[in-house]
């Protein structure tokens, strides 16, 4: 999925020391094609949703945190009933630390600031994506909620 992960996290290595609920998150959705062991998806996934329910409470690592959660959200974990899917609240996780770290106003919050950090096209743009697909993750389930209330 073009613009979720970074492209300098070129092997499982890297994204592992980059963020671990990353690293999971992508070995979850990837076991879903692994044909060789049909049960690992079912292994990995209750030890992902407890690593995922752990990391959305850290703002330390939010924009991994936030990847982790919008691969969460797009392709979710098995789950046995509709009740028990936390796809809403990861979305809304998602959103409150996109908004917390600042990633809709990444630029002009600067505006204020005595020293501006510097940082390069590529992260303005990988910071940009990130925030739509926040946004698009977060108002798919916004609108799925408000029809199931209708």
């Amino acid at each position: 999925m073009p613009g979720v992960l970074q492209t300098s996290l070129a092997n499982p290595d890297d994204v592992f020391q980059y963020s671990e609920i990353l690293f999971w998150v992508v070995v979850s959705t990837g076991a879903r094609k692994y044909q060789n062991d049909p049960t690992l998806l079912e292994s990995l996934q209750q030890p992902v949703a407890r690593l995922a329910q752990h990391s959305l409470l850290n703002p330390d690592h939010a924009t991994a945190n936030i990847q982790a959660a919008i691969i969460l959200c797009l392709w979710p974990l098995p789950m046995e009933t509709l009740f028990g899917d936390p796809s809403h609240a990861i979305a809304g996780a998602a959103m409150q630390l996109a908004i917390q770290i600042g990633l809709p106003y990444y630029k002009s919050r600067q505006d204020f600031t005595r020293t501006a950090v510097q940082h390069s096209h590529l992260e303005e743009g990988f910071r940009d994506r990130l925030w739509v697909y926040c946004t698009i993750v977060f108002q798919r389930f916004a609108d799925e909620s408000s029809k199931d209330t209708s």
